[in-house]
């Protein structure tokens, strides 16, 4: 017998810490339900189940955000589906008011009930809202900023094939346009000229620093006295008839004054173009139209009411994004194109479908306002105005057709995401989490080594303590 080296106690005490890491692995395991509880247990599933996690959980966002977006849509489509129907409402009125065996009384009741449910649909617009986000008031159209780095750069609208370019100051022709000019870059020369259309001579402009609107004649420019206010949307009219150009804001004529020649008329823009002068407009282009006539004071107010004046050589919706094609809508082909530093500006939110930078979309919203309708002021004795409400009608319902496309394919992108992360969670589950089975199985196991070794050492005590009596007799 050997008392120096005891070769037995350290292999059962060697079994004995095996068995007892074993059995408190298992416990953890047991007790966490997960596999991989330190980078020792697993490096390599570590890393597998790292990078699966990341995943599952961006599924999970990108499905809540799928929610989100789906809760938005229906509740924009709600705020549409009330408006269709008082846009049906407003035509049965309108119809009624159209048969003359009606009194002039009545007829004004059934246009004193029209203008309400005009103001209704006004507050559903405004009203409907997702998480403080108005869903029916997005407005699209064309943003024009000269450039920071080269002022010379332009920024406008172009027509460059335009058939409707006036030779004479005498030709009657009418501009007209809905714009909205928020402020100023000052960091250009000081006094310079932001131009709304421009025809080389004769555009419309206003002052930099006081906003005053000025008509550009032969002699230089003319202030108007009339001022162009900031941050809403305005309608501007500017006619030209024997040598006279009239100038309209929102429909109203605010002054008359001395047209110029037009002499070697080559060019016809929106917006600034190259020009010295420049300084930067923060502002938007909504909607614009030339007429080859001089309009008519009521026809430059139905402009504004809505009614809009038929017969443009050129009439351009801003709110279509068609990359860098501006669309003459007239039937002319007198197509323009952005130039420049100009931005299409398109109501809409984004959203995230998937986790990569590739899943995010855009989904567009559109601005339904009893004025984008052309509802506001709306003359229900005007035989036009059944013209009106039918186009209202058909863009609200356009809104719909489009929403519910988009529903659709939130519908799949959710299904799509869902199969996603079920995939990915039980692919993680194989990996990280703890098999019960095979856990309850090792710690049993351990169990028992751990119970076996502890009464082998108890024996090869009592082994060691005879020889030690041995040693003392």
């Amino acid at each position: 017998m050997r008392i120096k080296t005891q070769e037995l106690y350290g292999y059962t005490n060697n079994v004995y810490k095996k068995s007892t890491k074993e059995f408190q692995t298992s416990v953890e395991r047991l007790s966490t339900g997960i596999r991989i509880n330190r980078a020792a247990d697993d490096n390599a599933g570590l890393q597998v189940s790292t990078r699966l996690k990341t995943k599952v959980n961006t599924l999970e966002v990108a499905k809540s955000n799928i929610d989100q977006a789906t809760n938005l849509l229906k509740t924009a489509d709600g705020g549409l589906s009330s408006i269709a129907d008082i846009i049906m409402q407003i035509k049965e009125l309108t119809i009624k008011a159209q048969n003359d065996t009606y009194t002039p009384e009545q007829k004004a009741f059934i246009q004193t009930n029209v203008n309400e449910l005009v103001d209704e649909i006004a507050r559903i617009s405004s009203g409907t809202r997702y998480n403080g986000m108005e869903l029916l008031n997005k407005d699209s159209g064309i943003s024009l900023a000269a450039s920071v780095t080269n002022p010379l750069a332009p920024s406008l609208i172009s027509f460059p094939n335009a058939s409707f370019i006036p030779t004479s100051g005498t030709q009657a022709r009418t501009y007209d346009m809905l714009v909205q000019v928020d402020g100023i870059n000052q960091s250009w020369p000081s006094n310079p000229v932001i131009r709304l259309f421009d025809t080389q001579k004769g555009y419309l402009a206003f002052h930099s620093s006081n906003k005053e609107i000025m008509l550009r004649t032969d002699s230089g420019f003319v202030y108007t006295g009339v001022y162009l206010p900031m941050g809403e949307k305005v309608r501007v009219s500017l006619t030209y008839e024997n040598s006279n150009a009239s100038l309209y804001i929102n429909g109203e004529k605010r002054g008359t004054y001395i047209a110029p020649s037009l002499t070697s008329q080559t060019t016809f823009n929106i917006g600034d173009t190259f020009n010295p002068y420049r300084e930067g407009v923060i502002g938007t282009f909504y909607e614009a139209s030339y007429y080859l006539r001089a309009l008519t004071d009521q026809e430059i107010l139905n402009n504004y009411q809505g009614r809009n004046t038929s017969n443009a050589v050129g009439s351009w919706q801003f709110n279509e994004d068609n990359g860098t094609l501006i669309k003459d809508t007239s039937g002319y082909g007198n197509d323009g194109k952005l130039v420049g530093n100009t931005t299409r500006v398109i109501g809409s939110f984004r959203v995230n479908t998937g986790g990569y930078a590739t899943d995010s979309r855009t989904i567009p919203l559109s601005s339904v306002t009893s004025d984008d309708l052309k509802l506001t002021n709306l003359d229900v004795t005007n035989s036009n105005s059944l013209k009106i409400i039918d186009s209202a009608l058909e863009r609200v319902s356009n809104y719909r057709v489009n929403i519910g496309t988009e529903l659709n394919r939130l519908g799949f992108n959710l299904s799509h995401t869902q199969n996603s992360l079920t995939n990915q969670t039980t692919s993680l589950e194989r990996i990280a989490d703890t098999d019960v089975t095979e856990a309850s199985s090792h710690l049993i196991k351990a169990q028992i080594q751990t119970q076996s070794a502890m009464n082998v050492l108890k024996k090869e005590k009592e082994h060691y303590q005879s020889s030690l009596q041995l040693l003392q007799s």
